[in-house]
């Protein structure tokens, strides 16, 4: 019997995070693999993308009450995502129709899916990490303040004075729903991201492993030098520094506005940025 999996992510080809679970469904059916996915904005002509059909006004009324319940709490806090993950969604009832015998879930924030419906998926479930917040106390990236390891509180991200503020709350919850979750499996993508993963206090006797993502090599594949350069039109005598980050302006942490700063003190005829 063909196994079924079933990939939820917020979109399937908007952010990097999307493409990278999108591959990974096109890539297990390739292989035979009975593979669907569930969005929430679908942008590909994919058939096995199915897309899960939000009612505009509660998903209008969940973003602002975020805000309106929990965050203008905090009004002096950083422009960057932080993910509540509270609000109930239309999601479980198309799983269910779906009938997967494997969930694997990639970046399900945006409202997309609540931690309290994570907690009762009652199938294996294989969580691809994408960025920190799975174990975090709502941040994506915790800019090395290391309070997921012990307890969430005092959040820089949010400007908290607070010890038990909304941070330590969204922890506990996370830490509650997964060890209810015997068949939990944590994908840290890279050997940085599993280390963390291991090291956070919410996942602590949850399985977590390192497993790249994949790609095709049938279209990424080694090429000798020369032969790169020419196709991308750059002179064979120069050196090429490669910078590639989506988003990369928005984002503060991806490093462009150092790589600007930079440029202006490396200026020469023998380099090519591409």
């Amino acid at each position: 019997m063909n196994i079924r999996v079933l990939h939820l992510s917020a979109s399937d080809l908007e952010g990097g995070a999307a493409r990278a679970a999108f591959r990974l469904h096109t890539g297990l059916r390739e292989n035979g693999i009975d593979s669907h996915m569930l969005v929430k904005s679908k942008k590909s002509d994919n058939a096995y993308v199915h897309q899960v059909r939000f009612n505009k006004i509660r998903n209008y009324f969940s973003y602002h009450l975020d805000y309106l319940l929990w965050l203008n709490r905090y009004p002096g806090r950083e422009s960057v995502n932080f993910s509540i993950s509270f609000w109930k969604s239309p999601v479980m009832d198309a799983i269910r129709s779906l009938k997967p015998d494997i969930v694997h879930l990639h970046w399900i924030s945006d409202n997309f899916l609540s931690l309290e419906t994570i907690g009762k998926l009652n199938r294996p479930v294989v969580w691809s990490l994408h960025d920190m917040n799975p174990f975090t106390g709502g941040c994506h990236y915790d800019n090395n303040c290391n309070r997921y390891r012990t307890l969430c509180g005092n959040c820089p991200v949010l400007h908290s004075e607070r010890q038990n503020d909304l941070s330590t709350w969204i922890q506990k919850r996370k830490k509650k729903i997964y060890s209810a979750m015997p068949g939990l499996t944590m994908v840290g993508l890279s050997r940085w991201m599993q280390e963390a993963a291991s090291s956070s206090s919410v996942l602590q006797g949850v399985r977590v492993v390192n497993l790249p993502n994949g790609i095709d090599t049938s279209q990424y594949k080694p090429v000798a030098k020369d032969m790169a350069k020419g196709l991308l039109s750059v002179p064979p005598d120069k050196k090429v520094i490669l910078f590639g980050a989506q988003f990369s302006n928005a984002e503060k942490r991806k490093g462009f506005h150092h790589l600007l700063k930079a440029m202006s003190n490396f200026v020469r005829d023998d380099l090519v940025i591409v």
